[in-house]
């Protein structure tokens, strides 16, 4: 993962509000609380026309949606937008029940402390295999390791095999890490030691 530039992200605003042309923003991924808040756009303070969220709506009850301005609402006609998961009655309960433990005051700043907490022990990794990470990118609890050599994919295979779920990315260069954000510093802290286990595999290869 990448992260964009706050400042380009605001100049495209301002351009696509003096043109007149609809912002969309996709926080399938980094909404509802993988950045520490409910979505992206308000740590940024760049408020879009449209955004799309689905997935941990439901906490894996299939649910997602298109969060639109009222201007754009006045446009959509029925016939003219369907849904492959919309808000059916089980669905739109499941997620009223997610949104009421997010709400809560102490739920995303437990998040944010966790997200504090792993970056603290990932720096100290990457030092550690100079030669293996090239660099870490990170916002909140969406972690992206990227590695000099093409190998991400052994590594999540034998991450599986020891126990820790992740991913790759980016033409098996990013190893992709998304905790739940129910996550502990005991799991952090079991998870890192998988992965240094693992990098210290990997070098010794």
């Amino acid at each position: 993962m990448y992260i964009l530039d706050v400042k380009y992200l605001q100049k495209v605003r301002e351009i696509t509000r003096a043109q007149g042309i609809i912002l969309c923003f996709d926080e399938v991924q980094c909404g509802y609380g993988h950045i520490g808040s409910l979505f992206y756009y308000q740590n940024i303070e760049i408020e879009p026309d449209m955004l799309t969220c689905a997935k941990a709506m439901g906490n894996g009850f299939p649910i997602a949606t298109c969060l639109i301005k009222g201007y754009i609402a006045e446009a959509i006609t029925p016939g003219t937008h369907g849904s492959t998961y919309g808000g059916n009655p089980l669905a739109m309960t499941v997620s009223n029940a997610m949104l009421d433990i997010m709400l809560k005051e102490s739920f995303f700043n437990h998040v944010r402390r966790v997200s504090k907490y792993l970056k603290e022990k990932l720096l100290p990794l990457a030092k550690k295999f100079l030669k293996i990470i090239s660099e870490i990118h990170e916002e909140g609890l969406l972690i992206g390791v990227e590695i000099k050599v093409p190998f991400a994919d052994k590594i999540v295979i034998r991450s599986l095999d020891k126990g820790l779920i992740i991913t790759r990315v980016l033409n098996n260069r990013v190893i992709r890490i998304t905790p739940p954000l129910i996550t502990e510093g005991k799991h952090v802290d079991a998870a890192c030691d998988i992965l240094y286990s693992l990098f210290f595999e990997v070098k010794n290869m």
